[in-house]
C-alpha cells in the first residue's frame, strides 16, 4: 500500500494502535472511522484515485491482465 493511502487510513481510524487491533481481531469489532456506511463511502470517494491505483498494482502483482479481471474473479 502506498504511504499516502496508508497514512489516510491511519488518520481515518483516529489512532495508530487501531491498525494493530484490526489486524489481530478483525474489522468487524467496529473500529472508529470505518464502522458506518457513510464513513466508508466518504473515505472511498475522497481517496478513489489512490484506491484504484492500489487495485491496479495488486492485479498486476497477481498476474491479472487488468484490475477489472481481478475484481470480477
Amino acid at each position: 500500500m502506498n504511504e499516502s493511502l496508508k497514512a489516510k487510513v491511519i488518520k481515518q481510524l483516529g489512532l495508530e494502535d487501531s491498525l494493530r487491533d484490526v489486524r489481530e481481531h478483525g474489522a468487524d469489532a467496529g473500529f472508529s472511522g470505518f464502522t458506518y456506511y457513510s464513513e466508508t463511502c466518504k473515505f472511498a470517494l475522497d481517496n478513489l484515485k489512490d484506491i484504484r491505483n492500489e487495485i491496479r498494482l495488486e492485479a498486476d502483482a497477481l498476474g491479472y491482465s487488468s484490475a477489472a479481471e481481478m475484481v470480477a474473479g
